[in-house]
């Protein structure tokens, strides 16, 4: 019998996935109208945040904290490149934060927050 706990861990793992897969067609469907010169900062939005999020997750998988540390750094990079790209003006960067941002950083905290749970009580 799993404990309520694994159960939540597991569903959560599972909407983790679907986010990934979403991230990944928000991330193809960017690339597909990207132009010749394309800024670099454009280029390290996409690859750092929606198109990393379902390999992170994969990862986490079997290595906790390498993926959660890849979500969150990407996350923040991913924001950060498009900051600079936007020269600062948010209107697409609040679209880009709740979409992407925020669902890296928050599955990366918590499967870090997770692996550190584990660590802690099976050590002891």
């Amino acid at each position: 019998m799993m404990s309520k706990r694994q159960i939540i861990f597991i569903g959560l793992i599972i909407l983790s996935i679907v986010v990934g897969i979403w991230h990944l067609r928000l991330g193809m469907k960017a690339l597909f109208v990207f132009r010749q010169d394309e800024p670099i900062t454009s280029w390290v939005a996409i690859f750092c945040g929606p198109l990393s999020t379902l390999p992170a997750i994969i990862i986490a998988l079997f290595k906790n904290k390498i993926g959660g540390s890849w979500l969150i750094l990407g996350g923040i990079l991913s924001l950060s490149a498009l900051f600079i790209e936007e020269n600062y003006q948010l209107g697409n960067i609040v679209q880009f934060f709740l979409k992407i941002t925020i669902p890296m950083l928050s599955i990366g905290v918590f499967i870090f927050l997770e692996s550190y749970r584990r660590e802690r009580f099976t050590i002891s």
